[in-house]
């Protein structure tokens, strides 16, 4: 999990049947919903060959996977909540217990535990929650959480499958998952759900504003897995390495719907932060997808020597932008690994597009997944652009949501071309290929003296002079409205001269309009639990300096 002083390791050893994979059927996912998909993957793979692994539960295969979910499924299907709230970091049990929940006709809300009260207040609030399941060993390393908010709602892993997994309960679910794919549907009602029905909720990570519910139906989530396997080259022979949070959307998706729908290997790592051990794993059971936000890479990176990196052949970054230095550590270090940096947001199941693994790495985030268009459009008079101007990253396809969980939020579509637009937030522009090029978030662009100045711009050009480190960042940008006109402060945990500041940016081809108007000394850069900067806090954070000042 994300506590950096816990130090115990999740480190296990693979058995001899987790290598045994001659004539394992391709990744493949067959179905209209998650059940449906998930229960066909057990039925083409069976007892031969491993789904996923992890410390707790070890390895399970394929036909024990199908009993564990309808154990889960028989245990949860009493709770009287239709939703329920989801507190576990990357297990096994976790996949099981999503996939459960859906089997039961719940909807599952993973929480991030690393939200602050106020955003975990909006959360139980506007998903209505009133049951919380997590794990009793889990619960008690979550420190920082603020435990109050959950007490009178939670209800313990633990104890559920105590009272349903009696021998009678076992046994009859080994019997269930025996019976035919069609059949187990229908005892679990199934047979009625569409495949545009809410499979799940997500939240928004809540960097810049109040964390967003984010609903997201069957299609939307198997969809976007068939592509992300498709731009993965996901083959039989490969194994995902699983250690983002289930809360993060792009760990969802990769770690947990993918590999259980279509059938890849998966090995659980809880703690992302434990980059030593994360390495020695990568070695022990011979990983080759490697996927992660850039800053766990980069832990990874440090912590680890050539020969635990042998074995990835794919790393696949997400959830904020790549930093040259880790493409170029992975390419120095594990040369045979090919690190290709993905696009995503939560309402579109999350990912748009990832660099092609069968070119040369180039310019941008790829071309977006098969399923999805993408467009730009101006951001003075809404129309559509061409090739190599800049503006509003726009999709759409079915891997998008179909709107917030709160309906009193302003809509985020936009109506052209004769089709439905997700507004991304996000500036950037299609180059001729058709490769998506990402500037940064329209709320991290200043428009100052008539000139749009891009705040992740100018971080670029100063982290290349004063690089982050195991700590963490060195500085984050965040702007202010003084007086009618805009200005930009750094706040930085190294002793920074302001001329020097303005100076690099002057050097980085930047004009005059572009200067830092202060730098403010901090002891940290606030981070999400993803390794995300938490651009909500920093602005708080900097309000409280100046303020003081």
């Amino acid at each position: 999990m994300s506590n950096e002083q816990d130090n115990r390791s999740f480190r296990f050893m693979p058995s001899k049947k987790w290598f045994a994979n001659e004539n394992r059927p391709e990744p493949f996912i067959d179905g209209s919903t998650i059940p449906e998909a998930y229960l066909k993957a057990c039925a083409r793979l069976g007892s031969k060959y491993i789904s996923d692994a992890d410390a707790i539960l070890g390895e399970l295969d394929y036909a024990k996977s199908r009993v564990v979910t309808l154990l889960i499924a028989d245990s949860v299907k009493n709770i009287k909540a239709e939703r329920i709230g989801i507190f576990m970091p990357s297990l096994a049990a976790t996949d099981h217990l999503l996939v459960g929940c859906i089997m039961a006709k719940k909807v599952p809300v993973p929480l991030n535990w690393t939200l602050g009260r106020k955003s975990l207040e909006h959360v139980l609030k506007s998903a209505e929650l009133t049951t919380i399941l997590t794990s009793k060993k889990v619960w008690s390393r979550m420190d920082n959480v603020p435990k109050d908010l959950f007490e009178d709602k939670l209800l313990f892993l633990e104890d559920i499958l105590k009272a349903g997994a009696t021998p009678w309960g076992k046994l009859k679910a080994f019997v269930k998952s025996l019976l035919p794919v069609s059949t187990i549907l229908s005892l679990y009602n199934q047979k009625d759900t569409k495949e545009d029905d809410v499979a799940l909720i997500l939240f928004t990570s809540g960097s810049e504003n109040l964390p967003k519910g984010v609903p997201l139906t069957h299609k939307n989530l198997l969809i976007n897995s068939g592509d992300a396997a498709e731009a993965l080259l996901a083959n039989s022979q490969d194994s995902i390495f699983s250690i983002l949070p289930p809360f993060h959307s792009y760990g969802l998706t990769t770690s947990v719907v993918l590999p259980m729908v279509a059938g890849v290997r998966t090995v659980h790592y809880p703690n992302p932060l434990d980059y030593k051990n994360l390495a020695q794993m990568l070695e022990d059971w011979k990983m080759s997808i490697l996927p992660a936000t850039p800053t766990f890479l980069k832990g990874i990176l440090k912590a680890a020597r050539p020969e635990q990196l042998q074995y990835v052949l794919k790393v696949v970054a997400g959830g904020e932008r790549t930093p040259q230095e880790v493409f170029e550590g992975y390419e120095k270090v594990a040369p045979q690994a090919i690190l290709r940096e993905g696009y995503g947001v939560t309402e579109c199941a999350p990912v748009i597009s990832v660099g092609d693994y069968r070119v040369p790495r180039t310019v941008g985030v790829g071309k977006p997944f098969r399923h999805v268009k993408a467009a730009i459009v101006s951001l003075e008079t809404g129309e559509k652009l061409p090739p190599m101007q800049e503006g509003i990253i726009c999709v759409s396809g079915p891997s998008i949501f179909h709107g917030y969980l709160d309906k009193s939020l302003k809509s985020p579509f936009l109506e052209f071309d004769g089709r439905t637009w997700y507004n991304t937030g996000d500036i950037g522009y299609l180059t001729e290929e058709g490769v998506i090029v990402i500037s940064g978030r329209l709320k991290r662009f200043v428009k100052i003296g008539g000139e749009m100045i891009s705040l992740p711009a100018l971080e670029q050009i100063l982290e290349a002079k004063w690089p982050s480190n195991a700590m963490g960042p060195s500085l984050a940008l965040q702007y202010f409205e003084g007086d009618g006109k805009p200005f930009i402060v750094m706040l930085t945990t190294q002793d920074i001269d302001r001329t020097e500041v303005n100076n690099a940016l002057k050097e980085g081809g930047f004009s005059n309009l572009a200067r830092i108007s202060q730098v403010l000394k901090v002891e940290k850069i606030p981070l999400q639990g993803t390794g995300k900067t938490d651009f909500r806090a920093l602005k708080e954070m900097a309000e409280e300096i100046l303020k003081n000042a």
